[in-house]
């Protein structure tokens, strides 16, 4: 499969997809045509929807944001991948560093419509040393503090060097945990997060 590219669609308002999907983060474009949805249906399962041609790397890529996830079914209830079990564990808000600095309050907007529990967040996290480092899920936290949630649920996924680095420049700007995150509106976001990654990636 080569010249084969995965992309998470970022936007709330596309027409390919059901809003829900699109609440949820879990729309997917391969090669920027082809669609495909995947629906949590529980803490360990879900639904892909879409040309069965490329749902290993949609799949793949899906749970670098949503590792807990192990079983995949098509619409009919056919198995499509299963993948070993994963721990989960609660985790207290406060003990979490983040590996960003800021939320995007339209996001959170989105996100708080499925967000009823502290079990419906579930946080991939890299441990080093005592330290629990969120490498995604930065806006579900806040959402989390935001309904006076005081823990969330964490599972700890593959380490990422680069994480590090972000990290770092986390607390150079006194971010040291999800309550000290700052919220900043769509705009604003897109024009100092998507900035910092991008030199951040031209320098690697």
């Amino acid at each position: 499969m080569d010249n084969v590219e995965v992309a998470r669609v970022d936007s709330y308002s596309d027409d390919r997809f059901d809003k829900n999907i699109l609440k949820q983060h879990n729309a997917f474009l391969v090669n920027g045509k082809i669609a495909y949805e995947i629906e949590i249906v529980n803490k360990t399962d879900a639904i892909i929807k879409g040309n069965p041609e490329y749902y290993d790397i949609v799949i793949e890529e899906f749970r670098f944001f949503c590792g807990h996830i192990t079983n995949f079914f098509d619409i009919n209830g056919n198995i499509i991948s299963k993948f070993e079990s994963v721990s989960l564990f609660e985790i207290d808000i406060e003990k979490i560093q983040p590996s960003q600095f800021f939320v995007d309050n339209s996001k959170k907007k989105s996100v708080e419509s499925f967000i009823k529990s502290k079990e419906d967040v579930i946080i991939p996290l890299m441990k080093l040393d005592s330290t629990y480092i969120a490498m995604d899920g930065h806006t579900r936290i806040s959402v989390a503090i935001d309904k006076g949630f005081k823990s969330v649920y964490g599972y700890i996924a593959n380490p990422q060097d680069y994480i590090l680095d972000f990290v770092k420049e986390a607390q150079k700007r006194n971010i040291y945990s999800p309550y000290d995150l700052v919220e900043i509106d769509h705009d604003e976001y897109e024009i100092k997060w998507n900035n910092y990654c991008d030199k951040f990636w031209e320098n690697m």
